[in-house]
């Protein structure tokens, strides 16, 4: 019934009585009342169904009905309304402490109206979150006489410190019918102030302080300095404050100060609404310093195989010198370190990312556990005490690597060779065997494209580039100039920054060549042997490359040139100890420098000053120079064919490996001596050790040769059988399919009518 009235417009007290009659418009009842109505025909005392009458009075005591047709009617009786206040609509705090909140609001008016109230409040407070307001449900109670919309203000008291305490306010008129809602304040109190806080640290821009925890805890903290003492010593004010992220923490560093300044301190204690407490003002003179210097001559030194750089710089000399700052950051921008932030410590990560390499008063930092093909920005600071900091230093690394060679090469030419298909494996890992980031779309920095080059010559491969084709291509068809010459094709894998490894070639006739740096010395691995480094018919289960190292020496032995032919998987690129193919058709060939006549060290041998003469004459390096292999225990001499035109010694056989042009004294024919051996005694058991007698022979004219076996007696046992390496024979302690008893045989090798003897032992 109240929200019915509440629709009309009241203003003040009435009342409209019941009677036989119909009041006119304007016409006084009883009680004072003014009943101001239009009707149709009086009936009985009532308005009839369609008649109406309008009230633009407040109604006091009215006895109303309603009846059919939507008219209203004055009935017998009366009905008892009153009039109720409308809500609190708003509580703020308008001042605060650690035990009182001081609340402030507007009054509402009676409900619907604007008229004023003379009554009472009910105020209702708990630090409870889920405490239930209601009405009826209060902790003070007093009268009132408000107007709508007069500012009211009241005072709760003996409050905790730091608590957030919610309040409701209820208006009521005289009849204490009160108002059915309100809105719920919720405002803290004061934090009590930090307990007896102290300067720790005074530098020349910046100071530190610290504190006890109040009773009651805070929220958080905030030290503020001012050297004009908030603006009592002169105009100003606030110079700079620093805060705490919790109330856990009881030590603030203000930054940004000047030097040799006297400074007002105070810090305050915070509420969850921000509310700050102070405590007293301490005053202090930061420091004089001089500005740092910044590092001078800085250069870096990125090694990507390592994942790693180094730096090396220059320390200038200032006043207070405090080491350097140095950050790093894959972002090409940084915050400025500002004075007075710090101090930092290594391994510290800062709000933009940055992470603290080093604060020491060193001249060179490394940095490892980089990434490949990504960018970081390395910053450096010059540190005074006080924390003060210079200008940045900045450079930026980025660590690359080239992609892996191209495995699985292979040419085939047309049958009247005036085109040569050549095909390769697709590459997915940098040249250390670490995979691209996406094997199937490579980045740029990783494999943009591959490179075709084309030479005429294996004694001097000469490769000009003829085409390139992108990385998602794996074969290329040339058409050659000239169909009567044999071509050599080399495909290189490039990267963005145009990097490549050294790679493999393939002759038009399908033989594959490993060359040096020199791109003379080589290994040539025949078309017959090639499905041996196909990942679908190798030993290996995956791709075979290989790479030529060349290796420094010591001219003092008379190592003129040291090569390694190294056998790695692709794409892990993992060294292969000791590949062997399954027959000595491998060729190596190395070549060997001349100056002025005389057989010198290479230049990629010499560790350190210029090429040196080892007293062999180039004419006579046929009687002087001879290849050595090592078999992992020790390096064994091979001979090999010296070509003195080419410079050149070859050799054949099945192994990969280490291999060396040594001074050696050559016969001018076959030969062959105890140092030539591999062993003297056998112990053919079948475990691997000592189980056959191996026979290298220096063959510089190709001469035929054989070998036989005795026992002491002189009866014939064996033949000997030609070895896995050339101008080498064999016997494994076997005759007639049989191992032979143990004991002492005669071996007998014979060639270019020379006979070489000697004896062997066998152990059972």
């Amino acid at each position: 019934m109240r929200r019915a009235l509440a629709a009309l417009t009241l203003t003040s007290f009435g009342l409209l009585l019941a009677g036989a009659g119909v009041a006119r418009a304007g016409e006084k009842l009883s009680g004072g009342a003014v009943a101001i109505t239009r009707h149709a025909t009086p009936n009985g005392g009532r308005l009839l169904s369609g008649g109406a009458f309008v009230l633009n009075h407040t109604v006091g005591s009215v006895g109303i009905e309603t009846v059919s047709g939507g008219a209203f009617i004055n009935a017998r009786g009366l009905q008892r309304v009153s009039a109720q206040p409308g809500s609190v609509i708003a509580i703020t705090a308008v001042t605060k402490s650690t035990g009182t909140l001081d609340l402030s609001w507007n009054a509402p008016g009676l409900d619907g109206a604007l008229a004023g109230v003379v009554g009472f409040y009910h105020v209702d407070f708990s630090s409870d979150p889920s405490h239930s307001f209601a009405p009826t449900a209060f902790q003070l109670e007093f009268a009132t006489s408000v107007a709508p919309g007069d500012a009211q203000q009241l005072r709760l008291t003996g409050l905790q410190a730091n608590t957030t305490y919610y309040t409701k306010i209820y208006l009521a008129g005289p009849e204490k019918f009160f108002a059915e809602d309100g809105v719920r304040s919720q405002e803290s109190t004061f934090a009590n102030v930090p307990v007896n806080p102290v300067l720790v640290s005074v530098g020349s821009a910046a100071v530190t302080l610290t504190w006890g925890t109040p009773a009651g805890a805070a929220e958080g903290f905030q030290a503020e300095a001012s050297s004009t003492n908030f603006g009592a010593a002169s105009p100003g004010g606030l110079l700079a404050s620093s805060a705490t992220a919790s109330g856990l923490l009881s030590t603030l560093t203000i930054p940004g100060l000047l030097p040799n300044t006297t400074y007002f301190l105070k810090v305050a204690s915070l509420n969850w609404q921000g509310d700050r407490n102070y405590a007293l003002v301490l005053p202090v003179r930061t420091t004089s310093s001089a500005a740092p210097l910044p590092i001078v001559f800085l250069i870096s030194v990125p090694v990507a195989l390592d994942r790693a750089v180094s730096f090396a710089w220059t320390n200038q000399s200032f006043l207070n010198d405090a080491g350097v700052l140095v950050l790093q950051s894959t972002s090409p921008t940084t915050n400025q370190i500002s004075d007075g932030l710090g101090p930092f410590t290594p391994g510290q990560v800062l709000g933009d990312g940055s992470v603290v390499k080093s604060t020491s008063a060193a001249s060179s930092l490394g940095d490892t556990a980089l990434t490949l093909d990504s960018t970081y920005y390395y910053h450096f600071f010059g540190q005074a005490t006080g924390l003060v900091y210079s200008v940045d230093v900045t450079t930026s690394v980025f660590l690359d690597l080239p992609p892996m060679a191209v495995a699985n090469l292979g040419s085939t030419a047309t049958p009247d060779h005036t085109q040569v298909t050549l095909k390769w494996d697709t590459v997915t890992s940098n040249s250390d065997g670490s995979v691209f980031k996406s094997t199937s779309a490579p980045l740029a920095v990783e494999l943009q494209r591959y490179e075709i080059a084309r030479a005429t010559s294996i004694l001097s491969a000469n490769f000009v580039a003829i085409a390139t084709v992108s990385a998602s291509s794996l074969t290329y068809t040339d058409t050659v100039p000239d169909a009567t010459l044999t071509y050599l094709y080399r495909v290189r894998s490039l990267d963005s920054f145009n990097t490549a490894e050294p790679a493999l070639a393939v002759g038009s006739s399908g033989d594959m060549f490993v060359f040096a740096s020199d791109l003379v010395t080589h290994m040539t691995i025949p078309k017959s042997l090639q499905s041996e480094l196909d990942r679908a018919s190798a030993a290996t289960g995956t791709n075979v490359l290989f790479k030529a190292v060349e290796k420094t020496g010591d001219d003092a032995q008379k190592i003129f040139k040291s090569v390694v032919f190294e056998a790695r998987r692709s794409p892990d690129n993992t060294l292969i100890d000791r590949f062997e193919f399954s027959r000595p058709e491998v060729t190596v060939a190395m070549h060997y420098n001349v100056l002025g006549g005389q057989v010198v060290v290479s230049s990629a041998a010499v560790a350190s000053g210029p090429l040196a003469a080892d007293g062999i004459a180039a004419a006579a390096a046929d009687k002087s120079l001879g290849l050595y292999w090592n078999n992992g225990a020790k390096y064994v001499k091979l001979f090999g064919k010296v070509d003195t035109l080419q410079q050149m010694v070859t050799v054949q056989g099945i192994n990969s490996g280490d291999y060396q042009i040594r001074g050696v004294l050559r016969d001018q024919g076959l030969n062959f001596d105890m140092s030539q051996l591999s062993n003297k005694v056998l112990t053919p058991n079948g475990d691997g050790r000592n189980d056959k007698a191996v026979f290298l022979l220096d063959n510089p004219h190709d001469a035929s040769f054989s070998g036989r076996i005795f026992d002491r007696s002189g009866a014939f046992v064996a033949d000997m059988i030609p070895g896995v390496l050339a101008n080498t024979l064999q016997w494994d302690g076997t005759g007639n399919g049989r191992v032979v008893p143990g004991g002492v045989y005669v071996y007998q090798i014979r060639g270019e009518s020379k006979v070489f003897s000697g004896t062997l032992i066998v152990i059972r």
